[in-house]
Protein backbone atom coordinates (compact mmCIF):
# COMPACT_ATOMS: atom_id res chain seq x y z
CA UNK A 1 0.00 0.00 0.00
CA UNK A 2 2.82 2.41 0.85
CA UNK A 3 4.52 1.86 -2.49
CA UNK A 4 1.27 2.30 -4.39
CA UNK A 5 0.34 5.59 -2.68
CA UNK A 6 3.69 7.33 -2.36
CA UNK A 7 4.74 9.88 -3.09
CA UNK A 8 1.33 11.46 -2.65
CA UNK A 9 -1.19 13.25 -0.43
CA UNK A 10 -1.33 10.61 2.32
CA UNK A 11 -0.23 10.37 5.95
CA UNK A 12 0.34 6.86 7.30
CA UNK A 13 0.15 6.12 11.02
CA UNK A 14 2.61 3.36 11.88
CA UNK A 15 3.94 1.75 15.04
CA UNK A 16 6.97 3.72 16.22
CA UNK A 17 10.17 1.73 16.57
CA UNK A 18 12.82 2.18 19.25
CA UNK A 19 15.17 3.44 16.54
CA UNK A 20 13.39 6.81 16.39
CA UNK A 21 14.98 9.70 18.27
CA UNK A 22 13.38 10.20 21.70
CA UNK A 23 12.69 13.87 21.07
CA UNK A 24 10.20 13.08 18.31
CA UNK A 25 8.31 10.39 20.22
CA UNK A 26 5.38 11.32 22.39
CA UNK A 27 5.61 9.15 25.54
CA UNK A 28 1.81 8.78 25.51
CA UNK A 29 1.76 7.42 21.95
CA UNK A 30 3.47 4.47 20.35
CA UNK A 31 2.84 5.64 16.79
CA UNK A 32 4.33 8.03 14.28
CA UNK A 33 2.93 9.67 11.17
CA UNK A 34 4.82 9.14 7.92
CA UNK A 35 4.41 11.27 4.80
CA UNK A 36 6.16 11.15 1.45
CA UNK A 37 4.81 14.24 -0.32
CA UNK A 38 4.88 14.58 -4.08
CA UNK A 39 5.94 18.24 -3.89
CA UNK A 40 9.01 18.82 -6.11
CA UNK A 41 10.92 20.75 -3.42
CA UNK A 42 10.41 18.00 -0.85
CA UNK A 43 11.39 15.35 -3.38
CA UNK A 44 14.53 17.34 -4.26
CA UNK A 45 15.53 17.70 -0.60
CA UNK A 46 15.01 14.00 0.05
CA UNK A 47 17.06 13.05 -3.00
CA UNK A 48 19.89 15.43 -2.12
CA UNK A 49 20.04 14.43 1.56
CA UNK A 50 19.52 10.73 1.03
CA UNK A 51 17.77 10.45 4.39
CA UNK A 52 14.38 11.23 5.95
CA UNK A 53 13.36 14.70 7.12
CA UNK A 54 11.57 15.61 10.30
CA UNK A 55 9.15 18.39 9.50
CA UNK A 56 5.78 19.91 10.24
CA UNK A 57 3.31 21.69 8.05
CA UNK A 58 2.22 25.09 9.22
CA UNK A 59 -1.41 25.12 10.25
CA UNK A 60 -2.39 28.73 9.93
CA UNK A 61 -5.70 30.42 10.43
CA UNK A 62 -5.89 31.39 6.77
CA UNK A 63 -9.26 31.65 5.13
CA UNK A 64 -7.82 31.75 1.64
CA UNK A 65 -4.51 30.40 0.34
CA UNK A 66 -4.01 33.71 -1.47
CA UNK A 67 -3.49 35.29 1.98
CA UNK A 68 -0.41 33.12 2.59
CA UNK A 69 2.23 35.76 1.92
CA UNK A 70 5.62 34.06 2.55
CA UNK A 71 7.21 37.21 3.99
CA UNK A 72 4.35 37.71 6.46
CA UNK A 73 4.44 34.06 7.48
CA UNK A 74 8.21 34.22 7.99
CA UNK A 75 7.89 37.38 10.07
CA UNK A 76 5.32 35.68 12.27
CA UNK A 77 6.80 32.16 12.59
CA UNK A 78 10.42 32.28 11.36
CA UNK A 79 11.95 32.53 14.84
CA UNK A 80 10.14 29.37 15.96
CA UNK A 81 11.61 26.94 13.43
CA UNK A 82 15.05 25.87 12.20
CA UNK A 83 14.27 26.27 8.51
CA UNK A 84 11.44 28.06 6.74
CA UNK A 85 10.94 26.94 3.14
CA UNK A 86 8.66 29.06 0.99
CA UNK A 87 8.08 26.74 -1.96
CA UNK A 88 4.65 27.68 -3.18
CA UNK A 89 1.23 26.70 -2.02
CA UNK A 90 0.20 23.13 -1.32
CA UNK A 91 -3.50 23.75 -0.92
CA UNK A 92 -5.49 23.86 2.26
CA UNK A 93 -7.15 20.44 2.07
CA UNK A 94 -5.34 18.04 4.43
CA UNK A 95 -3.83 14.71 3.46
CA UNK A 96 -5.79 11.50 3.67
CA UNK A 97 -4.77 9.77 6.90
CA UNK A 98 -4.55 5.96 7.06
CA UNK A 99 -3.91 3.96 10.25
CA UNK A 100 -1.65 1.00 9.39
CA UNK A 101 -0.81 -0.02 12.97
CA UNK A 102 -2.84 -3.20 12.57
CA UNK A 103 -1.45 -4.41 9.24
CA UNK A 104 -4.34 -6.83 8.72
CA UNK A 105 -6.97 -4.10 9.06
CA UNK A 106 -6.02 -0.62 7.78
CA UNK A 107 -8.38 2.16 8.89
CA UNK A 108 -9.28 5.44 7.24
CA UNK A 109 -8.78 8.11 9.90
CA UNK A 110 -9.38 11.18 7.72
CA UNK A 111 -10.45 11.58 4.12
CA UNK A 112 -8.43 14.33 2.50
CA UNK A 113 -6.79 14.94 -0.88
CA UNK A 114 -5.73 11.31 -1.36
CA UNK A 115 -8.13 9.02 -3.22
CA UNK A 116 -8.93 5.80 -1.37
CA UNK A 117 -11.55 4.46 -3.77
CA UNK A 118 -9.19 1.83 -5.19
CA UNK A 119 -8.14 0.54 -1.76
CA UNK A 120 -9.95 -2.45 -0.33
CA UNK A 121 -10.34 -3.54 3.25
CA UNK A 122 -10.50 -0.10 4.84
CA UNK A 123 -12.56 0.10 8.03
Amino acid sequence: MLRALTPGPYTFVLTASRELPRKILDPRRKTIGLRIPDHPVTQGLLEELGSPLLSASLVHELVDEADADPDALYDRYGALVDVFVAAGGCGLEPTTMLDLVDESSPRLLRQGRGDVSRLTGLD
